[in-house]
């Protein structure tokens, strides 16, 4: 999909000229893209990275065998590094200029990412594989749904509303940080 993504974006542009810049791959105003995105982003985890400091559980992360361990398990690198960064390459440097060019910024940032939380609901598939009920693996759809009994019921669609909340946040970095 990171590989045709692009394709579609190009071929779905109305002036795909300077299809670079309007997917975030630019040199103008690069220093804006990158540092407001991460203070902002910094300064939203500034509660839990405290916390980890605090508690003393920082310190596994500079154990080497804590980073060679994740390396060596292919979840791990799924589920940290290749799901985050196709999610962003499709969802918000492919996408959103698309949205953009037929909707407000405002609009789009909400638009695209109610997508981008739908996408999610392929977990559901293998919740149910892994044996969790068909209606809790609906309403929660993440991977936490097989530990959850009765109390899953209780949760509205936990991860299309976290991932909707996300890419809305994601998408508005993405609109703030664009050259005008």
């Amino acid at each position: 999909m990171m590989l045709l993504a692009p394709i579609f974006t190009q071929y779905f542009l109305s002036d795909p000229s300077d299809i670079y810049e309007k997917m975030g791959l630019r040199e103008t105003a690069l220093f804006k893209a990158l540092l407001l995105p991460l203070l902002l982003t910094a300064t939203l985890f500034l509660g839990p990275l405290t916390m980890q400091f605090f508690s003393g559980g920082w310190w596994i992360y500079l154990e080497p065998m804590f980073w060679i361990s994740c390396w060596q398990d292919l979840v791990w690198v799924r589920n940290h590094i290749m799901a985050p960064l196709s999610e962003e390459w499709v969802f918000r440097a492919c996408m959103m200029p698309i949205l953009l060019q037929c909707l407000s910024p405002m609009t789009a940032v909400f638009v695209g990412p109610i997508l981008f939380g739908i996408a999610h609901f392929h977990h559901m598939l293998e919740q149910i594989k892994g044996g969790c009920e068909v209606k809790t693996a609906l309403i929660i759809s993440s991977e936490y749904a097989h530990i959850l009994t009765n109390k899953g019921s209780k949760m509205s669609c936990f991860q299309f509303t976290y991932t909707t909340i996300f890419g809305a946040y994601s998408s508005y970095l993405f609109v703030i940080s664009s050259p005008r």
